[in-house]
């Protein structure tokens, strides 16, 4: 069985790096309609968070959060005491003032538990796909 070796085991599987001798093999539509699904989520997602993180985001706020480091930027969501948290910059006055504005975003509990969830569980997979 795939999950006695250990829960990170069917992943590896997936990803062809494991080193048993399942063979996995993927159903492309119903990976499209997964991630079709995953899409329509994220976008209903980008819309409550756009309504409960305080004053509405400028269009390119929200579409623009990193949720890990990479070489040449940092990630920009936190947990902050049991909440999720995202800290974006707006530029505009960097062209008047020569300095980056932050704009630092906290959502609700519930919504707080959505994103985690959606970090946790569904993107993990939706990325092997």
């Amino acid at each position: 069985m795939l999950l006695e070796k250990g829960k990170w085991r069917l992943i590896e599987e997936c990803r062809g790096s494991g080193s048993g001798s399942v063979q996995l093999q993927w159903a492309d539509q119903r990976c499209k309609a997964y991630l079709a699904r995953e899409r329509q989520f994220l976008l209903k997602l980008m819309v409550a968070m756009h309504f409960t993180g305080g004053q509405p985001a400028r269009s390119s706020e929200l579409g623009s959060i990193k949720v890990q480091n990479s070489m040449v930027s940092n990630r920009n969501i936190f947990v902050i005491n049991g909440r999720v948290a995202v800290v974006t910059t707006y530029d505009k006055s960097l062209k008047r003032r020569g300095k980056v504005e932050y704009v630092f975003r906290c959502f609700p509990d519930r919504l707080s538990q959505v994103i985690a969830q959606y970090l946790v569980y569904v993107l993990p997979f939706s990325r092997i796909l």
